[in-house]
């Protein structure tokens, strides 16, 4: 993962809105504070916040939608990699939810749900 893209909200707050991407797949999340630069690599998970209506999926693909222009919120379809860690994978995209999902999922099971915020932190 890396950042491809810095939208400034606020420099002076370190406020900004931030393009991830794994060289296919990008969503776009808020980071306060920001200190990055175009291309540097993101190593940790990204994190969902506000996570909604979480279930198993029968769509066999996955990625993300942007549920309004305006806004952060997504709907995520990911593949879980680790029901106790809460840890998600979006092609080469790495999410945790803190909180939010359905318990029996197994690695490897697909899940679609809707955050209201991605951050990487």
């Amino acid at each position: 993962m890396k950042i491809q893209r810095i939208r400034w909200l606020s420099e002076a707050a370190s406020e900004a809105e931030v393009d991830i991407t794994d060289g296919h797949l990008v969503c776009r999340a808020f980071s306060q504070p920001f200190n990055g630069r175009v291309g540097d690599p993101i190593s940790v998970p990204l994190h969902l916040f506000g996570v909604r209506d979480a279930m198993r999926s029968d769509i066999s693909e996955v990625g993300f939608a942007r549920l309004s222009e305006e806004g952060l919120s997504y709907k995520v379809v990911a593949t879980m990699v680790d029901p106790i860690a809460q840890l998600l994978r979006v092609g080469g995209i790495h999410l945790v939810a803190d909180e939010g999902l359905p318990g029996g999922l197994k690695s490897g099971d697909l899940v679609e749900l809707e955050c209201a915020r991605i951050d990487p932190w």
